[in-house]
């Protein structure tokens, strides 16, 4: 509840939670300010994708005059996507990928407007309401849309990728028991179709010879 104004909300259990996240951010900032007062050097590891929707907001509420670096590694999404060996990007007629996760109150890009295009997604699983999230995606894509549920994409110890449908998906998948905060759910049809393009016809531009791919 980053950001949400305990003063307006009305329910008193939500209100609570807030004021108890406010409490608990400003605590861990002023442990992390003051360690960096004193000269001493802060890590923050975190895994799976930090600047997709990882935690920060530590970055952000740091006093301006401390330095900081972002060091990239390897996200769930790079990592999901050569799980599957397939490039969301390409989907026989679609050549966007979209990252998201489960709505939340006050969104307003929730994931049935997103889902209108049919482009490849790629979903953040934390708290997902699964008959909610597939309810909405039978509204977009067909029943035949492939899925699938990467689990602890880029661990070649414990990864595994579990194929199905948007159709079959919750009737086949045991998901409930899928790995919590540790996999991702790709839907769409590069999936299976791969970078094949739909009657994809070369544009020729004036004065240049058409184009042959082979």
């Amino acid at each position: 509840m980053y950001g949400a104004d305990p003063e307006k909300i009305r329910d008193s259990a939500l209100r609570a939670k807030a004021e108890k996240g406010i409490k608990a951010r400003k605590q861990l900032m002023d442990r992390i300010v003051a360690a960096l007062r004193q000269g001493k050097i802060v890590a923050d590891l975190q895994s799976g994708d930090p600047m997709v929707y990882g935690l920060t907001f530590m970055l952000e509420m740091l006093p301006k005059d401390i330095p900081t670096e972002v060091v990239p590694g390897i996200g769930s999404f790079q990592a999901a996507s050569a799980a599957v060996k397939m490039s969301p990007t390409f989907g026989y007629d679609t050549s966007a990928a979209i990252l998201t996760m489960d709505d939340w109150n006050g969104r307003v890009d929730v994931n049935d407007k997103l889902m209108e295009p049919g482009s490849s997604l790629v979903v953040y699983t934390m708290n997902l309401d699964y008959p909610r999230f597939f309810s909405q995606l039978k509204k977009h894509y067909s029943s035949e849309t492939p899925v699938a549920a990467v689990n602890n994409a880029g661990d070649l110890t414990s990864q595994k990728v579990i194929y199905s449908s948007v159709g079959k998906f919750l009737d086949e998948v045991d998901y409930k028991n899928l790995p919590t905060s540790r996999h991702l759910l790709m839907v769409g049809k590069f999936l299976k179709v791969g970078q094949a393009r739909k009657d994809h016809v070369p544009e020729i531009t004036p004065g240049h010879a058409p184009v042959t791919v082979e």
